[in-house]
């Protein structure tokens, strides 16, 4: 057993919370005529998005929040791309001695999550963020993008390590 269960525990535990996490982030800044608007934007894999967006005009601020949801089909289906391959490390890693359920189970994570980015990236009409991809603002990787990451290569290490 060795150091192969908890690298797989850990592993699978952290992509199921990842999915549960903000996966994008996006910062804009804009100034036009005296008015100063910058937003934040978070975004969750499945569709839920938090935006706070401040205005400065002669020195007043206004700071108003949104919180929206549009089911996202491309994150919905990384979702359980995730999820599955964390059910296939957590479960088939410690019930079996197999060490391919603890392997298959971090890369269809990481598969899962790159794919996730790359396809929101490049503005997939699948994606409920294709119209903001078009529009020149772009998200990077949040917590819950670095956290699948993580989890995906702990689980393809505890199960690379399985035989020692």
């Amino acid at each position: 057993m060795g150091a192969r269960l908890p690298l797989c525990i850990t592993g699978a535990v952290l992509m199921l919370v990842s999915t549960f996490l903000p996966t994008l982030y996006c910062y804009i800044y804009m100034e036009f005529l005296g008015v100063e608007v910058s937003g934040t934007f978070y975004y969750w894999m499945y569709g839920l998005i938090y935006a706070e967006i401040t205005e400065e005009y002669l020195g007043v601020t206004y700071t108003s929040t949104y919180i929206g949801f549009e089911p996202d089909i491309l994150g919905i289906m990384c979702m359980f791309i995730i999820i599955g391959g964390a059910i296939i490390a957590l479960v088939l890693g410690i019930t079996t001695e197999d060490n391919k359920a603890a392997i298959v189970g971090g890369l269809l994570g990481i598969f899962g999550i790159v794919f996730f980015y790359v396809g929101v990236l490049i503005g997939l009409p699948i994606s409920s963020l294709h119209e903001v991809t078009e529009a020149g603002f772009y998200f990077v990787p949040f917590i819950g993008f670095y956290m699948c990451i993580v989890g995906g290569i702990l689980a393809l290490v505890g199960g690379a390590l399985s035989k020692y």
